[in-house]
Formats: C-alpha cells, sequence, structure tokens
C-alpha cells in the first residue's frame, strides 16, 4: 500500500509536469479510486489531456 501511494504521489507529480504516460496512469488511479477516492470527472479529463498529446492507451480507455 505505501508503494502504491508512492506511485500516485510520483505520477501525480510528473502529469503536473506535462509527462504524456503520467497523466494515463494518473487517470486511472482516479477512475479506479486506487490510492485516492475515485473522480470519474478528473480521470476523464486527464485521460483527454494523454489522448490530446498523442498516448494511445488512453485512446483506446476514452472509445470504450
Amino acid at each position: 500500500e505505501k508503494d502504491k501511494k508512492k506511485s500516485f504521489e510520483l505520477y501525480k507529480k510528473a502529469a503536473d509536469m506535462g509527462h504524456m504516460d503520467a497523466l494515463f496512469y494518473l487517470s486511472l488511479c482516479y477512475l479506479e479510486g486506487d490510492c485516492t477516492p475515485t473522480n470519474k470527472k478528473k480521470g476523464i479529463a486527464l485521460l483527454q489531456q494523454a489522448v490530446e498529446m498523442g498516448n494511445t492507451r488512453a485512446m483506446v480507455n476514452l472509445a470504450v
């Protein structure tokens, strides 16, 4: 659990710096409520940012 929380913090930090993959993984944290309360609106917004940067995994997740 400690490692998951640390991962969440690092994803958030990298996403704030505009890292495409971090945006994707952080979106999953919010969508699934992993180490943070579930927040579908924020998760989808992060997915959309990742899509705009060309992240194909985010494109697939938004299409589903």
